[in-house]
């Protein structure tokens, strides 16, 4: 095996959700937040955040969890940075298969690499299926299983609920597309 890459949430977005559901209520006439209301869990400000677009955009009560699994153009208005710690070929990997947007620099340990890699919702969730579900790495999967881990960290994993987990002998998992 390679090195165990590691993730770190570099940028916390910042959302506010007063100044949006103000907006709502004022230009709109309408509250943006039936959907998140309705709950008694606390959705946390990301999924929050999809779930009143979703509102804004529909013209009618989101759902939260279906506002997060079939969120489509919405992802493209929240962006997320992290930190990866990789080796080269992982790095090699990242560059060729992910459409996240990379910048990095080899450490004072030769052969590993610190990226800052951001990119929208949609990009991110893309990768992380992408890289977990196929003939990838177990570097790339191993990333990815802990990027994932992220974003759940977040409130936002039901991005990535229409998929499993299948563990591996090597101690990640692979996501495969639940049959609905």
């Amino acid at each position: 095996m390679s090195f165990d890459p590691e993730v770190f949430q570099l940028v916390h977005p910042f959302i506010d959700q007063g100044k949006l559901l103000l907006f709502g209520k004022q230009l709109l006439g309408r509250s943006l937040s039936q959907g998140i209301d309705s709950i008694k869990d606390d959705l946390g400000p990301l999924a929050s955040f999809l779930c009143i677009l979703d509102e804004f955009q529909n013209d009618r009560k989101a759902d939260p969890i279906g506002s997060l699994r079939k969120a489509g153009a919405i992802l493209y208005h929240l962006s997320v940075s992290l930190l990866f710690v990789t080796d080269g070929d992982l790095r090699i990997e990242l560059l060729e298969n992910t459409k996240l947007n990379m910048l990095g620099h080899e450490t004072v340990r030769p052969g590993l690499f610190g990226i800052v890699a951001s990119g929208s919702l949609d990009v991110w969730r893309d990768c992380i299926i992408n890289l977990s579900t196929g003939d990838e790495s177990w570097a790339a999967r191993q990333l990815m299983n802990k990027t994932l881990a992220v974003f759940t960290k977040m409130g936002i994993g039901a991005l990535w609920q229409d998929y499993r987990k299948d563990g591996l002998v090597d101690g990640t998992f692979r996501l495969t597309a639940s049959s609905k």
